[in-house]
């Protein structure tokens, strides 16, 4: 069980995604609500998610992904009135115990914004997710 805590400011919103892992929710703001396997669920500022991950791939770093997709835009071309923005993505691992490999770096884009870092084990080509985006 993960808890996943929308502690942003200014941001509305992250798409959070786990490779190679589907993500079952079954609370939203400490109520449970009828389960469902999700590939990818929006995160609002103040809001908490409880997801269960089943842990069953090959032992690896398997990427973990927080898009704040309405500010991608403007990694390349900021708006009137709105800086540009470093990056709209953030990112984290799920290591698997007995994995000692490091993962990847991002690496930054010509044109703004970054490249993922690269998970490593079974997290190098993870297996596909089901489910909808919530």
């Amino acid at each position: 069980r993960l808890r996943f805590i929308g502690m942003m400011g200014q941001a509305q919103n992250y798409l959070i995604e786990m490779a190679g892992h589907n993500m079952t929710l079954i609370a939203v703001d400490g109520k449970d609500v009828q389960p469902i396997m999700l590939s990818k669920f929006n995160l609002h500022a103040g809001e908490r998610h409880d997801v269960v991950v089943c842990a069953d791939q090959r032992p690896g770093n398997y990427l973990i992904s927080a898009e704040y997709d309405l500010a991608c835009f403007l990694e390349k071309a900021p708006a009137p009135s709105m800086p540009r923005v470093d990056s709209c993505r953030f990112w984290a691992f799920l290591n698997y115990d007995g994995h000692a490999d490091e993962p990847g770096r991002a690496t930054r884009k010509v044109l703004g914004g970054y490249t993922p870092p690269r998970g490593t084990g079974g997290g190098a080509k993870p297996s596909p997710v089901a489910g909808p985006v919530w």
